[in-house]
């Protein structure tokens, strides 16, 4: 076009020009063509020179065409060339261009480095005059319709002419640009416009990404006289830029955005992406700011780390990283120190800092933040300023971060307060701010509790305590450090960090109200206390609490909606801080206290007695409650009638009690518990009347002589209602279960013929099904009773609930043991219910199935003994071995066995059936042969020498079976068989030399020098052992995942001397009690999770560790892809994998996973429906929302293929075919091109289905084929791991060669 707009003449040029002219304004697009042609015909003038912008209008060489005298020039030609330039910004403003065609149109532009230049001038004016519109655009005044049509004519001129400034940035750095010192100061004074904030971010983001390309940047002059900051290259024979032209003005524009911006949920991305450039090109220029100095320059970071999400905190590490190298001054702030001089020492820590940051918070792999806890411990232990060390854990602590993590890190911090005694100067902020909100979550109290028959505790909270008390009593009296975001509301950042604590853990227990875990309140009053005490042995504590603080105290006393326990220990705790400071006002606070203390304790002191009266007792009480209405038991007076009533029926006949009068009053005490919903002091007190003895008398009496009014006294259906309705709540609150216990035991006792009128059948069958336990959160009223006990002696748990629940455990199985003889046959229906469910199941069902429970066999083991008559043996032995043959679980089999024993000890005569059965049973049933020579050893030592003789002749082929279950049966058995032959003088035995050998072989085995490890190595004596000690508390509950102790030999025994107190005479025992067990060998806790340690090494000692992290970013993968419009999309890897063929959703997951992760630029599938089914998004792990994943048909592959073959792709399948080259081997001269094993640069890769492969139809259209060499059987690799290696090989054969 040159060569032809040369031949032409003056007259043909202007006429050339007017018709472009003419073309621009009249086209419906902008025409490039028509623009090129203006641009080279255009008339230069000086005015034009010099009309450009003073600050923006740097102009290039000019061209060589068309420099006749401007005055000479017609004057039409003057006003079309003047014109040329508005009519270019309309059009650009007005016909809405994408990035493509502004990027042509900057190209083009860049062509004249004249004509951009006084074009971006008057561009650039233009934006400055609509800057005072956009910013009135946002006002919330601009109402008027004729405003808002403006604003956003304003908007849509401003956001094309920014555009258009952004492609010209992407432009090479060859290529002219329009640029100076001002340029970002002018492009950041539209970040404060909402409006059009995204597209400036762009603009400014492309030009500084333009001045951080190696290449020296080319700019537009007009003139040789240059400017300081350009020089004329002879290289290139251009004028670049050859120093820095950044300032601080991104500095200017971060200080104008207010704190709650960087702590806001808004899309603050852009912004550290942004400030990332800057601070990177600054650090590339090697420029001096001085806004490093300022704190509120690191406070901004710090916000970032702390409330950013992991986009952000990349670009603020990353600023964080710069800005040290920037700095070329000594910084001394709290939250960032450096020396210069010793730049490299400060950065190796703050690096180790960047890297546990993105392994903690970033990655938040549970394993590698374990693994990184010694480098934590190093750095912490360094010379890290302590707001730098807080803001990281407190960013790991943030909820955002998986549970696992949060509680590693908190442990972690625990050890290094109480156990390493890690400095702590600092961390009062991250204290108060982020410690107490994660150490209060119930979880981790309920997590680490800790209960046992002695004690119960939690290891959170005790060491919740230590942490507290360690900040109270090694705290300095230093002022908090200054940060720019408040901490909390209400403390004072110029207090010292002892005082901050002290009034910051008030603070948060009166804020959190009740969002705290109520019990984290005791330990947080509990940590201060002893922080206080340790302080008091140095200092003075007189002016430590303000009057202030001391009425937060006095709230927290009378927080609502503890716990009974809990609150008066709450009570006692604030008493006792206000103690150690007001010793005046605590006696006061105690003396109120004392009015508010437990109102059973209270009730029972405040006890009255009836007035005196002619009339019974019982009587007296009946005219109280139909004269009062029952007013009198109402309130703290239920108590005190309960206690009334049952003394005046321990003293009564229940011949000489009017059943009408007992009757009323008993119903009036269960409506009266009924209405107040059975709350403690209620359901405490209602057992033990209801179920006196002389009420179970009067109803027995009445079922055996019935009267005219037992329709409307029926004591059966009164106390059948009670029995039922109490059972049920104890289920739920485990404080009623014993005094339930005691009273049907007692009543019993005292008439067994009860046992048939209420139902205790069924109140067996439903404490042996459905166990009551007590909850989780109830351990912590039995923790905090514990500790109210050590200041308040007389304030036990039993002072408040009366019994644990293992009495009321301890009196079910005892009323089992000592059942009465003439109902037994209640017993045996009790035994048959429970050995039903065992009875009826099938195989196939679940290793621990619901159901099922310890309680019921142990119950079952009982009533065997006494519930079994010879008639029915064969159908119990048959039950219970169909029950042991499908059961699983070692613990049931043992118990199974057990029963089977005791039932062959008890009828004898039976037990060779055992050997029969070992002899018939199918030899592939090892469970079933393991459990007959188990019970063959169980019943020996009952049976005849010819017995064990037979068992021990089957047990040597036995213990040479292929089979480990039976082989190691036998090996157990043989020693005992032989032990007990010795024993008895069983010469058949002790003198054959093949069982003589065979006993010296197994005895030499490693496994039987060894202590039982199993419950199957257990060993156990039917008869000796057969003890409710060994029942309930025997070795088989103790290994292989040990179980809950429900009841202990101390129970049993305190249940005796209570008898023996109460002069109560029990039926005689059917199993003994046994002897006791020694604790100090067994005190397995119920449930215990330890507190995780780190290495407490000094610092010299510990090593440097080596941990992944695999979400770790270089400095370099921050800063956006730059180049023309698409390239920000555009994928690294120039390969199309097509996976329609693949059907798997867990593959096609796994696909999208590798795709992603190597860089392709797309991955086709057959249907996008796919992609949210929850087998691919198991393995896609999100890759799916960064790759561009499209349908397509596998109709439709064979025409996509030939079109990507059009666009110069060449199609690879991966298959194994008789013409596959071998991946990755390249062929030789004379090679067939189609067995070349290498992978084309721009390359499409087809996968076949997991069972069909390729199908021939698609295999026709591909240019040739690879496999994958394997060496081992299996021919064939997953379709995930083969297109991972072919794709891993293509990067391997094309390093460097990616798209730029």
């Amino acid at each position: 076009m040159d060569t032809i707009l040369g031949l032409l003449d003056e007259e043909a040029k202007s006429k050339a020009f007017k018709a472009g002219v003419a073309a621009i304004q009249t086209s419906n697009h902008l025409p490039l063509d028509q623009i090129r042609i203006c641009i080279k015909l255009r008339p230069y003038l000086k005015s034009q020179l010099d009309s450009r912008s003073p600050d923006h209008g740097h102009t290039a060489q000019a061209s060589t065409q068309n420099t006749q005298d401007p005055m000479e020039q017609p004057n039409e030609t003057l006003i079309l060339t003047e014109s040329l330039y508005g009519l270019l910004l309309l059009r650009i403003s007005e016909a809405g261009l994408a990035s493509d065609q502004l990027y042509e149109l900057a190209e083009l532009l860049s062509s004249d480095g004249l004509f951009m230049s006084i074009l971006f001038g008057k561009m650039q004016n233009e934006l400055n005059a609509l800057l005072p519109g956009l910013r009135k655009s946002n006002s919330p005044e601009d109402d008027e319709i004729e405003r808002q049509k403006a604003s956003r004519n304003c908007t849509r001129k401003a956001t094309a002419y920014l555009m258009l400034l952004k492609c010209s940035y992407w432009l090479p750095n060859d290529c002219n640009h329009v640029i100076d010192p001002n340029t970002l100061k002018f492009l950041i004074q539209f970040l404060a416009v909402p409006s059009i904030q995204e597209v400036a971010y762009g603009a400014l983001s492309a030009f500084l990404l333009l001045l951080k390309r190696g290449a020296p940047v080319a700019v537009a002059s007009h003139s040789d006289d240059l400017p300081p900051w350009l020089q004329h290259s002879t290289d290139t024979d251009r004028v670049v830029l050859t120093k820095p032209i950044v300032d601080s003005s991104m500095w200017d524009h971060l200080c104008s955005l207010n704190t709650e911006y960087f702590t806001s949920d808004a899309q603050t991305v852009t912004t550290f992406r942004v400030w990332f450039l800057w601070i990177s090109q600054v650090a590339l220029d090697e420029a001096k700011l001085e806004c490093l100095h300022l704190a509120s320059y690191w406070d901004k970071i710090r916000l970032g780390l702390l409330h950013g999400h992991t986009e952000q905190r990349k670009y603020c590490l990353a600023i964080f990283h710069q800005s040290l190298l920037v700095a070329q001054q000594d910084i001394d702030l709290p939250f960032i120190q450096l020396r210069v001089i010793e730049r490299a020492k400060y950065m190796k820590t703050y690096e180790l800092y960047v890297a546990l940051f993105e392994t903690i918070v970033l990655d938040r792999y549970a394993n590698q933040v374990q693994a990184c806890l010694p480098e934590l411990t190093k750095l912490f232990n360094s010379n890290i300023p302590p707001l730098l060390a807080s803001t990281l854990l407190s960013a790991s602590l943030n909820p955002t971060v998986q549970v696992g993590v949060r509680k590693i890190i908190g442990n972690w911090y625990i050890d290094f307060v109480i156990k390493t005694h890690g400095n702590i100067s600092g961390h009062t902020p991250f204290f108060l701010a982020s410690f107490l909100p994660w150490a209060t979550s119930g979880e981790l109290f309920t997590a680490t509790l800790v209960s046992t028959r002695d004690h119960t505790y939690t290891r959170h909270g005790a060491s919740l305590v230590d942490v507290v008390a360690r900040f109270i009593s090694q705290a300095s009296d230093e002022p908090l450090p200054i940060v720019l975001s408040p901490i909390t509301s209400t403390q004072d950042m110029s207090t010292s960090s002892r005082v901050a604590v002290f009034g910051g853990v008030l603070d948060f227990i009166l804020d959190t109200q009740g969002r705290v875990f109520h019990f984290a309140i005791l330990y947080l009053l509990e940590g201060l206390i002893n922080g206080l005490r340790e302080l008091a042995s140095r200092v003075s504590l007189k002016t430590f609490i303000t009057p202030l603080e001391i009425d937060e105290i006095i709230r927290i006393s009378r927080f609502p909606g503890l716990p009974e326990i809990t609150s008066d220990l709450c009570k006692e705790y604030c008493d006792q801080l206000r103690s150690l400071t007001d010793p005046v006002g605590a006696n006061a606070g105690m003396l109120l206290f004392e009015q508010t203390r437990n109102p059973v304790l209270a009730m029972r002191e405040r006890a009255k007695t009836l007035p005196s009266s002619d009339l019974p007792p019982l009587r007296l009480l009946r005219a109280q409650l139909e004269e009062t209405r029952h007013h009198c038991i109402q309130g703290e007076n239920y108590a005190t009638v309960c206690d009334h009533v049952a003394n005046t029926l321990d003293r009564t006949d229940h011949i000489a009690v009017d059943q009408s009068d007992l009757y009323t009053i008993l119903d009036a005490l269960w409506e009266e518990a009924d209405r107040r919903q059975f709350v403690r002091p209620v359901a405490l007190h209602i057992p033990g009347v209801i179920f006196h003895p002389v009420c179970i008398r009067i109803c027995v009496l009445q079922r055996s002589k019935p009267s005219h009014n037992a329709t409307y006294l029926s004591f059966t259906t009164l106390l059948t209602g009670a029995m039922e309705r109490l059972q049920k709540l104890a289920e739920g609150r485990s404080y009623i279960l014993s005094t339930l216990g005691m009273a049907l035991r007692k009543a019993v006792f005292s008439s067994p013929d009860i046992i048939e009128i209420l139902p205790f059948e069924d109140h067996f069958i439903r404490f042996l099904n459905n166990a009551p336990t007590i909850r989780p959160e109830f351990l912590f009223e039995v923790a905090a009773a514990q500790k109210l006990q050590k200041h308040q002696p007389h304030r036990t748990y039993s002072a408040y609930y009366g019994q644990r629940e293992w009495h009321a455990y301890a009196t079910t199985i005892d009323l089992l043991r000592r059942f009465p003889q003439e109902h037994l046959h209640v017993a045996k229906r009790v035994l048959d219910r429970l050995l039903e469910p065992w009875r009826i199941q099938r195989a196939g069902g679940p290793i621990i199935s619901k159901w099922k429970n310890v309680l019921q066999l142990q119950a079952m083991l009982l009533l065997v003994d006494f519930c079994i008559v010879e008639a029915d043996v064969d159908e119990y032995l048959a039950n219970f071995w169909h029950a042991l043959v499908l059961e699983p679980w070692p613990r049931y089999r043992f118990l199974l066995e057990w029963i089977l024993a005791r039932i062959y000890y008890r009828f004898p005569g039976r037990a060779s059936t055992i050997l029969t059965d070992l002899a018939n049973i199918e030899k592939s049933s090892s469970s079933q042969i393991a459990s007959l020579m188990k019970l063959a050893v169980l019943v020996a030592p009952n049976e005849t020498e010819e017995f064990s003789t037979t068992f021990m002749t089957k047990l040597g082929p036995f213990s040479a079976s292929p089979k480990v279950q039976i082989r190691h049966e036998s090996n157990y058995a043989l020693p005992i068989i032989f032990d007990l032959a010795r024993c008895r003088g069983w010469r058949s035995i002790t003198e054959n030399p093949a069982f003589t050998s065979l006993d010296e072989f197994v005895r030499s085995l490693d496994k039987f020098q060894v202590a039982p490890w199993t419950i199957r190595t257990l060993k156990l004596d039917i008869v000796k052992d057969y003890t409710l000690r060994n029942i309930f508390q025997g070795q088989y509950l103790t290994i292989e995942s040990p179980d809950r102790e429900s009841v202990a030999f101390e129970d049993f025994l305190a249940l005796q001397e209570a008898d023996d107190a109460a002069g109560l005479r029990a039926p005689p025992e059917r199993v003994p009690l046994g002897r006791p067990v020694n604790r100090s060998l067994s005190n397995a806790p119920l449930s215990a999770t330890p507190i995780l340690q780190t290495s407490s090494a000094p610092e010299e000692q510990i090593m440097p560790a080596y941990f992944q992290t695999k979400a770790g970013s270089s400095i370099d993968s921050l800063y956006p892809l730059s180049g023309p419009p698409g390239s920000d999309g555009q994928r690294p890897a120039s390969i199309v994998l097509v996976a329609s063929l693949v059907d798997n959703p867990t593959n096609l997951g796994g696909l999208s996973r590798i795709s992603e992760s190597f860089g392709i630029e797309a991955l086709h599938i057959d249907d996008l429906r796919k992609i949210s089914h929850k087998d691919f998004r198991a393995t896609s792990v999100t890759s799916e929302k960064h790759l561009r994943i499209s349908e397509l048909k596998v109709p439709e592959i064979p025409a996509f293929l030939m079109q990507m073959k059009r666009d110069e792709y060449e199609v690879v399948g991966i298959e194994q075919t008789g013409q596959s080259g071998i991946l990755g081997t390249p062929g030789g001269k004379n090679t067939d091109l189609r067995v070349i094993g290498t992978l084309p640069q721009k390359c499409v890769l087809v996968l076949g289905s997991e069972k069909g492969g390729i199908t021939v139809d698609v295999l026709a259209v591909v240019d040739r084929c690879v496999e994958i060499k394997t060496v081992g059987v299996t021919r064939s690799l997953n379709v995930q791991t083969a297109a991972g290696i072919a794709i891993f090989e293509w990067w391997r054969e094309w390093p460097g060669k990616t798209r730029a």
